[in-house]
């Protein structure tokens, strides 16, 4: 992504969130940015997205019957497993399609 920089200083994000939304710092005032963006320069760089999932050619773990698959999504935060959510279980599939989504926050700009 060309022109894009990543900066821990509040505002030099400030100012590059001018510079994203519009061409030139003179388009767009200070009320209008404030407003997109709010109190937190860091809101601007988050978006919140929803995550699908299926599965293939699952391996089957049950005896009698196929795998009841399920999917639970985990994040690490400071070396602790945070649970984000988890999907229903499809009974007795190998190639699962679950209906059930989850939410999540999507960080820009951060590794």
């Amino acid at each position: 992504m060309g022109g894009c920089v990543q900066s821990k200083n509040e505002s030099n994000i400030s100012n590059m969130g001018r510079m994203a939304v519009g061409s030139t710092t003179a388009n767009i005032s200070d009320a209008v940015l404030d407003a997109a963006i709010g109190s937190n320069p860091m809101a601007a760089l988050k978006q919140r997205i929803s995550l699908t999932f299926e599965g293939e050619n699952l391996p089957n773990l049950d005896v009698g019957s196929k795998t009841d698959a399920f999917i639970v999504l985990y994040s690490m935060v400071n070396g602790r497993k945070i649970k984000l959510g988890e999907t229903e279980v499809i009974p007795d599939s190998l190639n699962p399609k679950w209906i059930k989504s989850i939410d999540v926050d999507y960080y820009f700009e951060m590794q």
